[in-house]
């Protein structure tokens, strides 16, 4: 079973790598009749790769597109001219890029020299403002208070909590 599925793969490698370089070997052999057939074939090989190079085509294709994107470019350069119009109007001269590039030359020079910014989270504590410090109460209804008892000792988050006796005893208060 191995040799025939071998065999099979061989036969398709021939067919679709091998058989056109081959026959067109063979054919232009015996066209020709050289007395030389290795040199010939090698010769033969040589020019059948540089005429069938898959690169060789993408790269004629591209140049091909290349070519066409460059006449319509051309064209309408021409047009515009006939409108009395400027073609190169909305491209980025040298100077309005100078320009651009100075000016954000200055927004880093005045960056770099400003000071500092102080912290923009909080203002700073001293000690007799935190001593005097009293957390803010909200007070709640009975029925809000046995709501929240509840949803914490239901809660999966909560089970075997310190915090949720800590919670509901400041519920209680």
């Amino acid at each position: 079973m191995v040799r025939g599925a071998q065999a099979a793969v061989y036969d398709e490698y021939l067919e679709d790598r091998m058989r056109v370089v081959l026959e067109a070997l063979v054919e232009s052999l015996l066209v020709h009749k050289p007395d030389d057939v290795e040199k010939f074939s090698m010769d033969f090989l040589v020019q059948w790769h540089k005429d069938h190079d898959p690169e060789q085509e993408e790269v004629q294709k591209l140049r091909a597109e290349r070519d066409a994107v460059l006449r319509r470019r051309d064209a309408a350069k021409k047009e515009l001219e006939e409108l009395g119009m400027d073609p190169e109007v909305g491209e980025l001269g040298e100077q309005d890029e100078d320009e651009e590039e100075a000016a954000e030359m200055e927004k880093i020079r005045s960056a770099q020299n400003r000071r500092r910014r102080s912290g923009v989270m909080s203002q700073s504590i001293d000690a007799q403002s935190l001593s005097d410090y009293q957390k803010p109460v909200f007070e709640k209804s009975e029925e809000d208070v046995v709501k929240i008892k509840t949803a914490l000792k239901e809660s999966k988050q909560m089970q075997g909590s310190d915090i949720r006796c800590g919670l509901a005893l400041e519920l209680r208060r």
